[in-house]
């Protein structure tokens, strides 16, 4: 899976995930999926539901009434997957992201420190597992060779 992430959504998300930082963020990310591609040109932010604010919870209700709303305009096929973030620094999906692989792709951005460059990593998940998704940040899908490097580092500005 191929994943190209408009560079004003990558920096939306972290500035989000600096905002609220140590607390974890969530969403959902908007765009176009093509064969072995998924064109992320948005994010939708979603209030943190979860009692433990170093976890992520998108609140149930609030993720059926998004949903009912995509299919009424029938827009469901632009809900790409989720995002949140991950306060400790690493992007890798932790052991509570594993139960919810569900065959869609997933972002996670990763701080570290607020101060710090930021990380994002994409994976695409499927049966309690995690496959990192190529991830070029741009507005165009195009790829070559040196785009296909995950993750991607993004310094604080």
């Amino acid at each position: 899976m191929r994943v190209c992430l408009s560079p004003r959504a990558a920096e939306a998300i972290v500035v989000r995930a600096r905002h609220t930082w140590p607390d974890e963020i969530c969403g959902f990310l908007w765009g176009e999926r093509r064969p072995g591609l998924m064109i992320v040109t948005d994010h939708l932010p979603m209030l943190n539901a979860s009692p433990d604010p170093r976890r992520f919870l998108i609140d149930p209700a609030a993720h059926i009434a998004l949903l009912r709303r995509l299919r009424d305009n029938g827009q469901e096929d632009n809900l790409l997957g989720p995002y949140h973030s991950h306060p400790s620094g690493d992007p890798r999906p932790s052991v509570y992201d594993r139960p919810a692989a569900a065959g869609q792709l997933w972002l996670i951005a990763a701080l570290g420190q607020p101060h710090r460059r930021g990380r994002i990593q994409t994976w695409w998940s499927h049966d309690n597992h995690f496959v990192p998704a190529f991830l070029r940040l741009a507005e165009q899908p195009e790829y070559d060779r040196k785009s296909l490097a995950p993750p991607i580092d993004l310094r604080h500005r």
